[in-house]
């Protein structure tokens, strides 16, 4: 699969994380294509926030990744009080 980044803001205006802890660098996949959730620390999700002093330029979201191996994206600034908003990130 291949999809074009020009849509997308430019690096230096990118601050990115990984998560859900800074020990995860690294994702492992079975053979049928499914995350490997015996293999810790694994990357869940990678967050893209604008940059210090660019917190105006775009607004922040994650892209979330299931056991499934399918990656959604998300909208990291909504909480528990927009519990019902199909754009919440999973916890």
């Amino acid at each position: 699969i291949r999809r074009s980044a020009a849509s997308l803001p430019p690096s230096s205006l990118l601050a990115v994380t990984l998560g859900p802890d800074d020990d995860a660098d690294a994702v492992y996949f079975t053979p049928l294509g499914w995350v490997d959730g015996a293999i810790t620390p694994r990357v869940t999700a990678i967050g893209l926030a604008p940059a210090e002093g660019k917190e105006n330029e775009f607004r922040p979201s994650a892209v979330m990744l299931t056991l499934a191996g399918v990656a959604t994206t998300c909208d990291p600034t909504l909480g528990d009080d927009d519990d019902g908003d199909s754009r919440r990130c999973p916890e």
